[in-house]
């Protein structure tokens, strides 16, 4: 959930970025606070950059041949950052800053914390889900937001399919961390995204469409010739299998694995501190102060004119 609060608050950061050149010192001190954390962390998140179409063009650098690294080590060092930038955003005298300007450095000073708030919860969310788990960001990611326009772009491409192992290595970590601690979703959310899973790797490699999506745009690249785009669609054709269909069987053995431990149960809850992290998403989605226990829905009758 936190990386869906940062991709919408980084379109913020690129609208605020445009403004740049002609305004006060105080606003461009403050914009530049906010595309200096935009960068830092593109840095560290560069399936953020591809999902939001950041091009070279646009001033925006970041390595586009990797996949964002989910390990702990790199989920302490965003959260270094974040409270890094947290403490700079104090340092603003109000004064000089106009309605709007602390509007935004007000928000952007909420986003922050709210995450610092959550790191304690970074397991609670099911790192298994049939609805937004790993198969459909990577899918997602190589096949909606990964544009092919060059060689480069392939070649990127091509890069991220050989990392696939890698990505699922750290899920397998994170998933050992969550069953430590007792956190494991419903039965039924790991029977339907191993029956996803089956069914994605089912049709034959060269019709899956990491494999298609890769030909059809190498296909439509002026700059390579037909011996070029074969030997490059020869790669992409392997590395489907022996990389993205292998990784996929492996998480369904997982799956296989640790479904015995599984039970039937859906609510928070259920996971430890579970009241706490209700309250902690109830903080974050709502305007609703947690410490206020009376959150009873209002009834019906209530809202009659």
């Amino acid at each position: 959930m936190k990386k869906i609060y940062l991709l919408i608050f980084a379109l913020f950061l690129c609208v605020s970025a445009i403004f740049l050149g002609n305004i006060q010192d105080s606003s461009a001190e403050l914009n530049t606070l906010f595309d200096d954390f935009f960068r830092d962390y593109l840095e560290l998140n560069p399936n953020t950059g591809t999902i939001l179409g950041l091009t070279r063009e646009m001033g925006y650098e970041f390595d586009r041949s990797r996949i964002t690294n989910f390990s702990d080590a790199n989920l302490d060092r965003e959260l270094d950052l974040i409270k890094v930038y947290y403490e700079k955003a104090f340092t603003f005298p109000l004064e000089d800053l106009d309605k709007k300007e602390r509007l935004d450095l007000a928000i952007f000073q909420l986003f922050l914390k709210n995450i610092i708030d959550g790191d304690e919860f970074r397991y609670h969310g099911y790192l298994i889900t049939h609805l937004y788990g790993i198969h459909y960001e990577l899918l997602n990611l190589m096949t909606e937001n990964h544009s092919i326009y060059s060689r480069i772009d392939a070649e990127d491409y091509l890069s991220r399919l050989e990392q696939f192992p890698e990505r699922f290595d750290q899920l397998f970590v994170g998933l050992s961390i969550s069953r430590k601690k007792n956190i494991l979703p419903p039965r039924i959310i790991i029977e339907k995204s191993r029956d996803i899973l089956q069914e994605f790797i089912s049709p034959p490699v060269e019709k899956n469409i990491y494999y298609t999506y890769f030909g059809e745009s190498v296909n439509n690249l002026p700059e390579i010739d037909s011996f070029g785009k074969t030997e490059l669609k020869k790669r992409a054709l392997d590395l489907t299998e022996s990389t993205v269909y292998s990784s996929h069987k492996r998480f369904i053995s997982y799956l296989d694995d640790i479904l015995p431990e599984a039970d039937n149960n859906a609510g928070v809850w259920k996971l430890p501190e579970g009241d706490r992290y209700y309250e902690y998403c109830l903080k974050i989605h709502t305007t609703t102060d947690p410490r206020i226990r009376n959150t009873t829905p209002i009834p019906i009758g209530k809202f009659s004119r």
